[in-house]
């Protein structure tokens, strides 16, 4: 996905080419699926963590595989950026869990 999004391919559209399946679990919780992998974004809280003036959102993100015992965990806070009101990843803490 990261290969796209620097080609200013949105997840939108590749959600309308069928790459990328999205599961809305709640009003805070997202899940995509992409590639034999997964995605799920919670959302923490909203703040001005740049102190910008400009709000931002904190979220935890856990990464598997779909068939398989890989995961990874982070937290990344991303911002509003612009008139086009597109996200921008401003921090990102990666968390990885060791295997067993």
């Amino acid at each position: 996905i990261q290969a796209w999004t620097k080609q200013g391919v949105t997840i939108s559209d590749l959600v309308k080419e069928g790459i990328v399946k999205v599961k809305i679990i709640s009003d805070k919780d997202i899940e995509i699926e992409y590639g034999g992998m997964g995605s799920y974004f919670t959302e923490v809280a909203r703040g001005d963590f740049n102190d910008d003036g400009i709000e931002d959102i904190l979220v935890t993100t856990g990464t598997y595989a779909t068939e398989g015992t890989y995961r990874s965990y982070s937290t990344q806070v991303y911002s509003i950026l612009g008139k086009d009101k597109k996200f921008k990843l401003i921090y990102r803490n990666p968390l990885h869990m060791p295997k067993n």
